[in-house]
């Protein structure tokens, strides 16, 4: 079995799609908005500690629960998931060094 990906098959080369060859396309689509609550959500609380500091912010701003990211996530429909995590990743980040500049 061989897997391949593209980001658009209109610009792979006919030749690769010839008979017996890459016989099955599987479309695969960006996160639906629940998604991609569910998957901002799991990134920010993930390895994240009950007693650390993010996660009492996110507790107190109701933002460990799927419905607080929905806003967010409505704003995201083109974002896969690897975007999804850098985001989380990012605001994580962000967290870090301003609790680390704040000492």
């Amino acid at each position: 079995m061989m897997v391949g990906s593209a980001n658009s098959v209109m610009d792979i080369d006919e030749e690769i799609l010839a008979p017996g060859r890459f016989d099955v396309m599987i479309p695969v689509f960006p996160p639906n908005l629940a998604e991609r609550s569910e998957i901002i959500l799991y990134f920010m609380t993930k390895n994240l500690d009950e007693d650390s500091l993010l996660f009492k912010i996110l507790k107190h701003n109701k933002a460990d629960k799927i419905p607080f990211w929905h806003g967010v996530s409505s704003q995201m429909k083109t974002f896969s998931n690897t975007m999804l995590i850098d985001f989380t990743q990012s605001l994580k980040e962000n967290k870090k060094s301003i609790s680390e500049n704040q000492k």
